[in-house]
């Protein structure tokens, strides 16, 4: 059954994505016109806030035909770090098929506003990912740069289970609990869970289909 849209347009996945972000972006300290201190040691006036520093967005192969939802996690995330943090970097991937680290990346460097934000998500669903599957099962093998704890990993991929991880790529996400979050985009409406979720529910295994 297709969700019913909210007045603004956006489906309950997407406000339940940003409510998430909100609760679980972790407190760091800002100059006062939003940028890190630990960017400028020299700032003075600090004030604490609940932001991500650092966002990486990996996404499978032949995603080109769900550009809209790219867009609503980009002003999902704008609006979470809206506020707290005027500048901040997002890293964008494509997860290869083989054992190589994710091809096609890019590095928007420091963006701060959300023409910005929608531009790399929307580059990496039309330009990078594009509208044709790799051949094979995708496979993350390698998070390149390694994330720290405090930043923001969103693999974003057709459904669970269509994205192999790597022990080394486990790893890196285990450090980030609820901070590394899955989406898929699969079926009426997309979906997400954290890598917390993700663990538990491959520990149970397959479940049985319902005669």
């Amino acid at each position: 059954m297709t969700a019913e849209p909210s007045k603004s347009g956006k489906s309950a996945w997407i406000r339940r994505l940003g409510r998430h972000l909100d609760r679980f972006a972790p407190s760091i300290e800002t100059a006062s016109d939003g940028v890190p201190r630990r960017q400028y040691a020299d700032y003075e006036n600090v004030r604490d806030a609940n932001a991500f520093t650092v966002v990486h967005v990996y996404a499978e192969s032949g995603l080109a035909s769900r550009r809209k939802a790219f867009i609503h996690i980009a002003d999902t995330l704008f609006k979470v770090q809206l506020g707290e943090i005027d500048h901040y970097t997002v890293r964008t991937r494509v997860i290869a098929t083989d054992a190589a680290a994710p091809k096609h990346a890019s590095n928007a460097g420091s963006v701060c506003n959300r023409g910005m934000v929608r531009g790399e998500l929307e580059r990496l669903a039309v330009i990078m990912s594009g509208d044709t599957p790799l051949e094979g099962k995708s496979a993350l093998t390698k998070l390149v740069p390694r994330p720290q704890p405090g930043h923001l990993v969103l693999i974003i991929c057709k459904s669970p289970g269509s994205v192999v991880v790597s022990q080394d790529g486990a790893r890196a996400l285990r450090r980030l609990r609820k901070t590394a979050v899955w989406v898929y985009l699969d079926g009426d409406e997309p979906t997400f869970e954290t890598e917390v979720d993700r663990r538990k529910r491959e520990a149970k295994g397959p479940t049985e289909e319902k005669a």
